[in-house]
């Protein structure tokens, strides 16, 4: 009896572990595009989550804001104030939602540089929750990436399109 549970362990653990590698052999192959979205959408999942380290790893030690200037320093001390003004008392959580549109994406390669590239999104950002949420704004998002390992944003440049600005 404990042979065949044994196996059966086994054979769930090496599923488990061929499945783990596949999955990280995917995401490996995936295009430099791909991996920047997949960096992007990361973001705006740690924004909704208010968590500030998962969005400033995602920078380069160099990073500029391009409306303000603010460098990574900068940036990371405002998003934390921003999220502390943005957290409904009640919940903890964010009053906002931001929904990209990814139809709107556009990525545009380095024709000189490999490790290089830019893109650009529209988003939707919405206040409240649920049945309450109202679309307050539409954000045009332009960002520079470089690769030194994962891709990481050396440059970004937040424009209000319509609507009020959410994040000032």
């Amino acid at each position: 009896m404990a042979r065949p549970l044994a196996r059966a362990l086994l054979v769930l653990a090496l599923l488990a572990l061929l499945g783990y590698g596949g999955c990280a052999l995917w995401r490996g192959q995936a295009s430099d595009e791909t991996k920047i979205r997949r960096e992007i959408e990361a973001m705006i999942e740690a924004l909704h989550a208010t968590e500030v380290a998962p969005i400033m790893n995602r920078l380069t030690e160099d990073f500029r804001e391009e409306e303000r200037g603010a460098g990574k320093e900068e940036a990371r001390y405002g998003l934390a104030a921003w999220l502390r003004e943005a957290r409904d008392p009640a919940s903890g959580k964010l009053r906002y939602r931001v929904a990209p549109d990814w139809s709107s994406w556009r990525y545009v390669p380095d024709s000189e540089h490999d490790d290089r590239a830019e893109a650009v999104l529209h988003a939707q950002v919405f206040e409240g929750r649920g049945a309450g949420e109202t679309l307050i704004g539409e954000v045009r998002i332009a960002s520079a990436w470089v690769r030194g390992g994962p891709w990481r944003c050396r440059r970004a440049r937040l424009e209000t399109v319509s609507g009020r600005p959410p994040f000032h």
